[in-house]
């Protein structure tokens, strides 16, 4: 069974010149001497008591110089498994390989950005600075030493470290494919004339008619000349171009609330003030971590590549 996925499969094709019949009959694929361009059949260790393949019903060309066979075909979406007198795989492959391009969609997670230090303005009745501080260090007792009434305290986020985790959502659809088994075995020559030999009829859910393969792209013999071609290979590299957040024109702004204080030492709670907003000046105070507002814009995705067998093996029938 040829199984594929988003990956390539490769198999080899088995040498069915050394595989035994299950039924004990002189057996196996039929490849022409390329020195005489005449067939030889295979003695594979028979069982001494069969006097020869027990389904024999018509003598065939030989396969010709270069060519493995007669083989039966098996196909489906799940290739069938070679049955009597059709025993030995010699080759599995697909044909009608197709698959929808990837599915592609990019979003951005949550924005992040280094808010720096929290700067305080000092101003006389929130108008005309009178001076500026800067505090470090979240939840901890900031004492203030204000030039003016009113202070407003505000987050400057640090330019060059705004950004969003970008989020790719790729689907690449499952492949679609016809799977194809080769299978040889139970011929005899000594029944039929000169560069033929003798076979028997395909199992049940195979091709009736016989065949000849062989790797890469050929013409097909005389003997069989209908054509049809199949895949050892599966090249799949169905993608999504990169998906990127840029920082929207708006930029990024930090927020924290304040909570403050009447005496320094953070004693004498006066309540809390959000940054941003003009107030009396505290004694102390402490600030909290700071939230980052803002959005990125996601890069518009594409789909790419594309699925397509390779390794191809040419199927000839009768």
């Amino acid at each position: 069974m040829l199984v594929v996925s988003t990956a390539c499969f490769n198999p080899d094709p088995v040498d069915i010149q050394e595989t035994d019949s299950p039924t004990g009959s002189s057996s196996g694929a039929v490849t022409s001497d390329p020195a005489t361009g005449s067939g030889t059949s295979v003695d594979p260790s028979a069982d001494p008591t069969s006097s020869g393949p027990s389904s024999c019903e018509v003598c065939v060309a030989s396969p010709p110089e270069g060519w493995t066979g007669p083989l039966a075909i098996g196909a489906g979406e799940t290739a069938p498994s070679c049955a009597s007198p059709f025993t030995a795989v010699a080759f599995e492959a697909a044909q009608d390989i197709a698959g929808a391009d990837a599915s592609c969609e990019c979003s951005c997670g949550e924005p992040t950005v280094d808010c720096g230090e929290l700067s305080m303005r000092y101003s006389t009745a929130c108008a005309g600075v009178a001076g500026a501080e800067s505090f470090v260090g979240v939840d901890t007792c900031h004492d203030t030493d204000p030039d003016g009434p009113t202070v407003t305290p505000f987050f400057t986020p640090i330019a060059g470290t705004e950004s969003c985790p970008p989020v790719a959502d790729v689907d690449i659809p499952a492949a679609t494919m016809t799977e194809l088994v080769l299978c040889g075995g139970g011929f005899d020559q000594e029944s039929c004339g000169s560069g033929e030999v003798c076979v028997g009829a395909a199992p049940d859910g195979f091709e009736a008619a016989l065949c000849v393969a062989q790797e890469g792209e050929h013409e097909c013999p005389a003997e069989y000349p209908n054509a049809r071609s199949a895949f050892t290979d599966v090249a799949d590299d169905r993608r999504c171009t990169a998906c990127n957040c840029e920082p929207d024109a708006a930029g990024f702004e930090c927020a924290s609330e304040l909570a403050l204080f009447g005496a320094g030492g953070c004693e004498g709670p006066l309540g809390s003030e959000p940054t941003d907003t003009c107030f009396d000046s505290p004694a102390s105070f402490t600030f909290a971590e700071p939230t980052v507002t803002g959005s990125c814009a996601p890069t518009n995705t594409q789909p790419t590549g594309s699925i397509a067998g390779e390794d191809p093996i040419t199927i000839c029938c009768q």
